[in-house]
């Protein structure tokens, strides 16, 4: 709202305004002299001053002389476009504040917190000439118990159990004080992900702490001698990613506007057949993704501080970029794979014994090379309805003793790990090994687990390495997902 005639000094309020002509025998040089009103004006900082005159003070209506927002007082004012008059009056209105509102920074990216990991974040503005002890900051919306610090802008929250798991939008506000005058102020939002210590995983299964015996104690493969490798807990998926979930949580990470991208679109025979057609790429920041879909804090990071997701690009990850006690969802290291395959059995072929038939699992037999394999010879029928590729539903076998289907052939599963041959002839020293550094092949290879419809039986056997490039992907490879066996 306009204040009407506030006071001020004005160093001249009226003037007559006239001309001197030099009148000279020598041709004129200067042909006008004119006086032009100075003011010098008092106001408040950050006000809109209107300045107007009139030529008669009786007069309801004054000409705007110009419009501006005071920056410094006093400030002067040179009226040039005055004209010859007897005389001129000014006055001024005070206009609103305008003191610019600040630039609000706060997180661009979904935080992820539970229970046991409470919420800790400043909120900053971008304008480096605001005095920082001006500066209010103050809390719009968000979650019961959450705060935020006025001065500092320090935004604390530690959940309850009640409030997790849950999606929270977080509204917080800031605007400065000068002279006694607040700014406009601007509001920012960013989005925390609260998950639940507590709620056991859905359609996992737990592989208990303990030791097992790893590697090929009945054919003698080169690259897997045995020897004993101590595991704490861990959750893997009961079954192979499905085309549907697949599909869900790329979905999910579109319609959140979380910045995915994968290098294939994936693909699937039918909505619970397994999804194929990804690469080692795709399946990492997939559990991302699923991990950010469920409310879980992801395992994945493009640097060793933990601070950025994983989520677009053919990055090298290493060991450090890992968060191994996160909630979310990641794959299994090879150690992890094994044990879950062997389902408690040492010394055995398969997840069930030392034979494969038709009947036990997805995979292509051939009983004249292979006296273990009880087929029939060919491809199994279950796959090969309706067309190739010749994936089956997920599920459609007996599960192994710890509840785990699908653990040999219908589509071979990636692994964290890179595959070096000498790997196993070296044990790990400690527990939970998340494999060698580097791959001992060119081009370098990730592991791949479990053999595919299209395997012969020896690629189906638990202790059989698989492995190729991470940027490779067909038909015959998918994945599962683990998470820690904290909940």
């Amino acid at each position: 709202m306009k204040i009407p005639f506030q006071a001020m000094k004005i160093g001249l309020c009226a003037l007559g305004l006239g001309a001197c002509v030099a009148v000279d025998a020598q041709p004129n040089i200067i042909t006008n002299i004119a006086m032009v009103p100075w003011l010098t004006i008092q106001s408040q900082v950050g006000f809109t001053n209107q300045i107007e005159y009139s030529g008669d003070l009786a007069r309801t209506n004054w000409t705007v002389l110009t419009n501006l927002v005071v920056a410094q007082s006093p400030y002067w004012i040179f009226d040039v476009s005055a004209t010859s008059a007897p005389q001129r009056f000014y006055r001024f209105v005070a206009g609103p504040n305008t003191l610019a509102a600040p630039g609000l920074k706060l997180p661009t990216e979904v935080l992820f917190i539970d229970e046991q990991n409470p919420l800790n974040v400043a909120a900053t503005v971008t304008n480096s000439d605001i005095p920082t002890n001006t500066l209010t900051f103050d809390l719009v919306f968000g979650p019961s118990g959450l705060t935020v610090n006025s001065t500092n802008g320090l935004i604390s929250w530690t959940p309850t159990a009640a409030q997790a798991p849950s999606t929270n939008t977080v509204i917080v506000r800031a605007y400065y004080t000068l002279n006694g005058i607040q700014s406009l102020s601007t509001t920012n939002s960013f989005v925390v992900v609260v998950s639940s210590v507590n709620t056991p995983p859905q359609y996992m299964a737990l592989v208990a702490v303990g030791s097992y015996t790893r590697g090929d104690a009945v054919d003698g493969a080169f690259d897997a001698p045995t020897n004993t490798v101590a595991l704490s807990a861990f959750y893997i998926d009961t079954n192979l990613v499905t085309y549907t979930l697949w599909q869900q949580v790329i979905q999910y990470a579109a319609n959140h506007k979380l910045n995915y991208s994968f290098d294939n679109p994936g693909k699937g025979k039918a909505a619970n057949h397994p999804v194929q057609t990804v690469n080692w790429y795709d399946a990492v920041k997939w559990c991302n993704a699923r991990s950010q879909m469920d409310g879980r804090t992801p395992c994945y990071y493009t640097d060793s501080s933990l601070t950025t997701v994983y989520q677009s690009g053919d990055i090298t990850l290493t060991t450090n970029s890992v968060n191994w006690a996160a909630n979310g969802y990641r794959l299994p290291t090879e150690a992890e794979w094994e044990k879950a395959a062997r389902g408690g059995l040492s010394g055995q072929r398969f997840p069930w014994g030392n034979t494969i038939s038709e009947a036990r699992a997805n995979y292509s037999a051939n009983t004249l090379s292979f006296p273990y394999d009880l087929g029939p010879t060919g491809y199994n029928p279950i796959g090969e309805a309706a067309g190739l590729p010749y994936t089956s539903p997920v599920g459609s076998f007996a599960a192994n003793n710890y509840g785990l289907r699908d653990m040999a052939g219908n589509v071979s599963e990636w692994c964290w790990d890179w595959y070096a041959r000498t790997y196993y002839s070296s044990p790990d020293s400690g527990s939970d090994p998340h494999g060698p550094a580097t791959s001992s092949v060119t081009p370098a290879a990730r592991v791949l687990r479990g053999g595919s419809w299209s395997a012969l039986p020896s690629y189906d056997r638990c202790s059989d390495r698989g492995h190729s490039q991470p940027s490779f992907e067909d038909n015959a490879t998918g994945f599962r997902c683990v998470r820690a066996g904290t909940l």
